[in-house]
């Protein structure tokens, strides 16, 4: 499947058109990014522990911040919420800058770029900022027009939330509670393949499980209430600096 579909169903546009496309989708939910393409975000696919003195595939690098051992996958997704890119090739300590740095997709923008075709991505924090990579502002006081630019861009990127979302719904042996029994090659053409399978299904409309609704509204109310949690603690911060640095 990985050898013979991967490039045909998951492949990252190289064209005028193709990017044009992708802008269009955007720019339908989120008019104010005339030139998004993508958003990009890392998942943690958990994998019981390589042997420790592995020559090739030693544990220690496998073993991720969240307490377990995986790999960290890199996906990018369009406004459908169809894979554009998977990179599952680096162990979970890996951080998402280092994945990136090394990405096709970063090489693609930033020739497109040079080009003079203004098309990027949004990322979290976690991502380096760069013109083909935009992520928010940092500590914007509520109101202030950045401030709004990082809500838009919150939106905007829960696409790739989603998307992360529907793939561990369709295929459970992905979710964080499981964990693939197989040497770090394997797991990776596995992960390839249940993202193959994802957009042939979201290409002929296979029907979600039924619990995957449920999770996308929880994820959208969590970007509400962090938006709203980021306003008041930036309220509370504020209080402080008046009442006791100014003077």
């Amino acid at each position: 499947m990985v050898t013979n579909l991967l490039n045909q169903w998951i492949k990252f546009p190289n064209t005028r058109n193709e990017f044009n496309a992708l802008k269009q989708d955007f720019t339908e939910e989120f008019p104010l990014f005339r030139n998004l393409v993508g958003v990009i975000d890392g998942t943690q696919i958990q994998i019981i522990a390589p042997p420790q003195h592995h020559e090739i595939y030693p544990a220690a690098p496998y073993y991720c911040r969240k307490g377990y051992y995986s790999i960290n996958t890199q996906i990018v997704c369009d406004a459908q919420k169809k894979m554009l890119n998977m990179n599952a090739r680096f162990p979970g300590s890996v951080y998402d800058s280092a994945i990136w740095t090394s990405s096709t997709v970063r090489n693609i923008l930033n020739n497109q770029f040079a080009a003079g075709q203004e098309n990027y991505l949004f990322g979290d924090s976690g991502y380096p900022l760069e013109p083909w990579l935009l992520t928010s502002f940092n500590n914007p006081q509520e109101g202030e027009p950045e401030a709004r630019f990082n809500n838009h861009l919150s939106m905007a990127r829960i696409k790739v939330e989603h998307t992360i979302g529907i793939l561990k719904s369709r295929f459970r042996c992905l979710l964080g509670h499981r964990a693939l029994h197989y040497n770090p090659i394997r797991t990776a053409k596995i992960i390839y393949s249940c993202g193959i399978l994802h957009n042939i299904a979201s290409h002929f409309n296979v029907e979600l499980p039924e619990d995957v609704n449920i999770m996308l509204e929880q994820q959208e109310a969590n970007v509400a209430e962090n938006n709203n949690w980021f306003a008041l603690g930036t309220e509370v911060r504020n209080n402080i600096l008046q009442e006791n640095f100014l003077n």
